[in-house]
């Protein structure tokens, strides 16, 4: 969600791919994409190790309550900032 967020303010200030931050978010989405599924984990264990809202807190099975949540806007992210036929370009593709 966090990756959510920074994506939707650095797409309002019309960041561009080769900003620091964009390819921080684009590595991020590259290296916890579950392929098999097209998502991106919604809630993560270490969210129980901080002070939470109990809808943030991660259990065996909580992915399916959240399915693509945000993952399609995720995915949409490394389309728009990557290059065409690129690695994170085909993964976003392909979870769209």
């Amino acid at each position: 969600m966090a990756t959510w967020k920074a994506g939707q303010i650095l797409m309002d200030i019309g960041a561009d791919k080769e900003e620091l931050m964009v390819k921080s978010v684009i590595s991020y989405l590259i290296n916890t994409n579950h392929m098999e599924t097209g998502m991106w984990d919604t809630v993560l264990p270490e969210n129980n190790e901080n002070p939470h809202a109990p809808w943030w807190h991660w259990h065996e099975g909580i992915q399916e309550n959240w399915m693509f949540n945000p993952g399609v806007e995720l995915a949409a992210f490394l389309v728009h900032w990557s290059t065409e036929k690129s690695e994170s370009s085909e993964i976003g593709w392909s979870s769209i």
